[in-house]
């Protein structure tokens, strides 16, 4: 956190970005490990959330094109039925 040179105190983030989610897990936690061991750090979080299950929708653009349906329209119906109005 820095909080000596601002009005108020602000996280310092560290991000990896990859493909293989399993390694981006393992230094992620490695990186939490080695931060929550530097003095004066507090609350080092590896940022690693389990959510709940989820969907990958891909669609396809000719067959929504032959019924006329957008894709936006697609995803408003789609957020509509899995989110509620």
């Amino acid at each position: 956190m820095l909080g000596d040179l601002m009005a108020s105190v602000q996280p310092v983030e560290i991000k990896i970005f990859g493909n293989d989610q399993a390694r981006l897990k393992e230094l992620s936690q490695q990186a939490s490990e080695i931060l929550s061991h530097v003095e004066g750090t507090a609350d080092a979080f590896d940022g690693i959330v389990i959510a709940g299950p989820s969907i990958t929708v891909q669609p396809n653009y000719t067959k929504l094109a032959q019924y006329g349906i957008t894709p936006a329209n697609l995803q408003y119906q789609l957020q509509a039925s899995l989110e509620g109005m």
